[in-house]
C-alpha cells in the first residue's frame, strides 16, 4: 500500500506542480477541464456511440408520444413504458465508461483533498495534535507519550489525557517553512511524525495512520506509522480551505463539479461525443 501511494502522489505532484504558488482556482479549473477531457475520450473510444445516439433519439421519440396522447390512458401508458425501458438501456450503455473512469477519478479526488480541503500552517500558526493510542492491558499502568519537537516546532501546552486516556492532545506551534519532523517517545522506538508550514498550495493529511491500513489510501500525504505499534492515528489541525460559488462558501467538491460538467458540454461537440 505505501509503495502504491508513493507512486500516485509522485504522479500527482507532476499533475500540480505548476499551479504550487498560484490561487487554488486555476489548478482547479486545470484539472476540471482536464478530467472533462479524459471523460469525454473514454466515452468517445470505449463506448458505443452510435447505440447511445439511437437510444436517446428513441427517448426523444417517445416522450414526443406521450404528449401527442394524453386524451389516450392506453396509448399514452404505453409511450411511458418504453420511456422507462429505453433510459434503462441508456444506463446500461454508459456503464463500461462508467466503470472505466470510476478508479482514476476516484483517486484523483483523494489527491485533490489532500491539496484542497486542507491548507499547510503558516509561520507562527498553532494547531492541536491529537494522538490516539491501544487500550492499556488490563491491570497494566497507562504512560504518557512524551512530544519531541524537532526544529521549528515549539509546545504550547503539557499533553492533555481525553476520557479513558486512549487519546492524548498537544498544542504546537511552528516557527519556520518546510516540513517539519518531530516524534513521540513510547515504550518502544521514537514514533516520528510530521507537520507542513507552507504558503504554497501543496498536500496535506490531517491524519497520519499506521503502515498497511486501508485508511492509507484516504490520506496519501501522511507519514505512515509503524504497524505494530500502540499509536493507532495522529491527526494535525489543519486549517480547512473554503472556496466561493455562487457568493457562498462552499467545499471543494462543487466547484470542480460545476466546473468539469461545464467544460465536458462545452467540449463535447469537439470531440464529437455523445453521453
Amino acid at each position: 500500500m505505501v509503495r502504491f501511494q508513493q507512486i500516485l502522489n509522485s504522479a500527482y505532484a507532476v499533475l500540480f506542480s505548476p499551479f504550487e504558488g498560484s490561487d487554488p482556482i486555476w489548478p482547479m479549473l486545470w484539472v476540471s477541464v482536464l478530467t472533462a477531457v479524459v471523460v469525454l475520450l473514454v466515452y468517445k473510444y470505449l463506448s458505443s456511440q452510435e447505440a447511445i445516439r439511437e437510444v436517446k433519439n428513441r427517448v426523444k421519440a417517445h416522450i414526443l408520444e406521450i404528449r401527442l396522447f394524453q386524451e389516450d390512458p392506453v396509448l399514452m401508458g404505453r409511450a411511458v413504458r418504453a420511456v422507462l425501458m429505453a433510459n434503462l438501456k441508456y444506463l446500461a450503455l454508459n456503464l463500461k465508461p462508467f466503470l472505466i473512469v470510476f478508479l482514476p477519478i476516484f483517486l484523483l479526488l483523494v489527491q485533490m483533498e489532500a491539496r484542497f480541503g486542507y491548507r499547510p500552517l503558516h509561520p507562527e500558526e498553532s494547531a492541536v495534535l491529537r494522538t490516539f493510542w491501544r487500550p492499556a492491558p488490563p491491570g497494566a499502568a497507562r504512560t504518557t507519550p512524551t512530544l519531541l519537537p524537532g526544529e521549528g516546532i515549539s509546545l504550547e501546552s503539557p499533553p492533555v489525557r481525553i476520557g479513558d486516556g486512549t487519546e492524548v492532545d498537544w498544542k504546537i506551534r511552528v516557527n519556520r517553512m518546510g516540513t517539519a519532523e518531530f516524534f513521540l517517545a513510547t515504550k518502544g522506538d521514537p514514533v516520528p511524525l510530521q507537520v507542513v508550514v507552507s504558503e504554497k498550495m501543496l498536500p496535506v493529511s490531517p491524519r497520519q495512520v499506521p503502515e498497511g491500513a486501508l485508511d492509507l489510501l484516504w490520506y496519501p500525504a501522511g507519514l505512515p506509522l509503524p504497524p505494530d505499534g500502540d499509536l493507532l492515528a495522529a491527526e494535525i489541525a489543519y486549517p480547512r480551505r473554503d472556496f466561493r460559488l455562487f457568493g457562498r462558501t462552499v467545499h471543494w467538491v462543487w466547484p470542480f463539479l460545476v466546473l468539469s460538467l461545464l467544460a465536458g458540454y462545452l467540449l463535447k461537440g469537439v470531440f464529437r461525443v455523445q453521453f
